[in-house]
């Protein structure tokens, strides 16, 4: 029986070579690394009374909790699983088949102050090379998808695959990796789906002056070339009640006071 690799080589014309699985979250991600050592500027402090040691602001907390409801009542995170799956040649390159699991989930915090699900968002997804798409249009990693999701081991497992995604096939520099490109065709699939979450509740009109929602990570979203909500633009208004907590930042970023 061909197996789902195979398959994929046969139908876009490539080779495949039937190369070592594993898991790219296991490895290091390339990522920016700020100097510790530089001197950061701060032209305005928040603070409205500047202190010299630390201030409980415990009992403050318990008794803004007291006299109104939590401003933040709904919670966004997203995950994103990466593999690479085999090695598959075209035009004598040699590219690497990936796949992803990518899932967003949103809670809702209820009078109890219960977490209860309000919308989870689970995709999965194989990642090939543009030179895999036969008509250049994605019409033809469309009708692929399909013949994947009719392989009988798929069925058994009750899996299904929902697209196909592809990286640039371009020439690589030096210290590039064609892994690198399909994890981030991955993460920008997973943003993609944090940005429709946010979409729905801001159309359902659930957020507003007295309802908030925090999302793990930044919202410093990049320009993305694909995607429902690529232009940034039109899904600004979404973040209006919207707050990122990021663990890792760029501390020469600053906030600046909209009005």
């Amino acid at each position: 029986m061909k197996n789902i690799s195979y398959f994929i080589a046969e139908e876009t014309r490539g080779k495949s070579y039937r190369s070592h699985k594993y898991c790219l979250d296991n490895y290091e991600i390339p990522s920016v690394k700020y100097d510790e050592n530089q001197r950061i500027t701060v032209k305005r402090i928040g603070e409205t009374a500047p202190l010299e040691i630390t201030k409980d602001l415990s009992e403050d907390a318990k008794r803004i909790q007291e006299l109104s409801k939590p401003l933040f009542k709904y919670f966004l995170d997203g995950s994103r699983k990466t593999y690479k799956v085999d090695d598959i040649a075209y035009n004598k390159r040699v590219y690497p088949i990936m796949a992803g699991q990518v899932g967003v989930g949103c809670c809702e915090r209820n009078e109890k102050k219960e977490l209860t699900k309000k919308i989870i968002e689970h995709t999965k997804v194989i990642v090939l090379p543009d030179c895999a798409d036969k008509d250049g249009r994605g019409l033809f990693f469309n009708n692929l998808v399909k013949k994947i999701n009719d392989f009988q081991l798929l069925k058994k497992l009750n899996l299904k695959f929902d697209k196909i995604l592809s990286y640039n096939d371009k020439v690589l520099q030096e210290g590039e990796k064609y892994e690198n490109l399909g994890v981030a065709k991955i993460q920008n699939e997973m943003m993609d789906n944090e940005k429709k979450i946010v979409a729905l509740l801001t159309q359902k009109n659930i957020l507003n002056e007295d309802t908030y929602l925090i999302k793990d990570g930044s919202l410093e979203y990049q320009k993305m070339k694909t995607g429902d909500y690529k232009d940034l633009s039109k899904i600004k208004s979404n973040y209006r009640r919207v707050v990122g907590v990021s663990k890792s930042f760029n501390p020469e970023n600053h906030i600046s006071k909209t009005t």
